[in-house]
This record gives C-alpha cells, structure tokens and sequence, in this order.
C-alpha cells in the first residue's frame, strides 16, 4: 500500500488567492497555479506571482486567470477573464499578448489544446477555434489562424 502526503496551501503561506481556476505541472516540475488575482508560480518552497500592471506590455492584462497550458518551448500559455490569450517564457518572466484577427470578446476561450510542434488550439465556446502557432526559428513570435 502506497502512503501519500498531502500538504494544503492557502494565502496564508504565499498563494495570491484561494480561489484556483486550473493548474498545471511543467516539464521542469514547477507548479503554475491560475487564480482570480494572477498566476502564481510555485517551485516547492516559496510562491512567485505574475500579475497584471497597468501600461506594461509584457504583464497581464487581468488578474483573474482561467486557464493554463503549457506546449512544446516551454511557453505557459494562459487566457485571462477578458479572454486575452497570454504567452509567458518563464526564463525572462514576461508575457505576449497573442495576436487575434477578432476581439477578444467574440472569442469566449473555453479550452487549450497544446499540439506537439509547439502549437496550442484555443476552443471558443461559440465560434470555431484560433490555432496559435509559435515560430520555430525563434520561439518568439506567435500568428494566428482562426478555424470557424
């Protein structure tokens, strides 16, 4: 019999907000946590957290964070409650904002779907879906195609 131990993690040890809508492990074993009050990263003993500041292009643009992903460079892909997709590269620790040919309030992103050449489908709930491509020469720029 395999004996587990559980460890509970609040606002009182770092967590930036209780209330976790996704989560995810990365390939390095980094927790990233998406909360109503930005992403928070968590190596095993403290917590870091990205949030949004207004005028900084390389921030988020809300807080509140619905969901994560991460895809083949090691990007965190993450969509804020505005609907605005995000790239973090967690080495230099600053975002892109993902380019999208329709606002993002026609969007309503409801899943991401990382694909294996560094991709990452974004699901709509209404209106097909936008596949994010990463450039492979780079990693630093990302285009879009919308699939209705």
């Amino acid at each position: 019999m395999m004996k587990c131990t559980f460890t509970h993690y609040s606002s009182e040890n770092g967590l930036s907000q209780d209330i976790i809508m996704d989560m995810l492990q990365d390939k390095r074993g980094i927790m990233w946590f998406a909360t109503w009050d930005g992403i928070n990263r968590f190596d095993g003993y403290e917590f870091q957290t990205f949030k949004a500041r207004q005028g900084d292009l390389t921030s988020l643009t809300n807080n509140r964070v619905d969901f994560l992903a991460q895809a083949k460079y090691g990007f965190i892909w993450a969509v804020s409650y505005d609907d605005t997709v995000h790239r973090l590269d967690p080495e230099k620790e600053s975002f892109i904002h993902v380019p999208q040919d329709r606002p993002a309030a026609d969007l309503h992103i409801i899943h991401m779907v990382p694909l294996s050449n560094g991709d990452m489908w974004l699901l709509t709930a209404n209106d097909g879906a936008v596949r994010a491509v990463t450039d492979p020469q780079n990693g630093s720029s990302v285009s879009t195609r919308w699939y209705s």
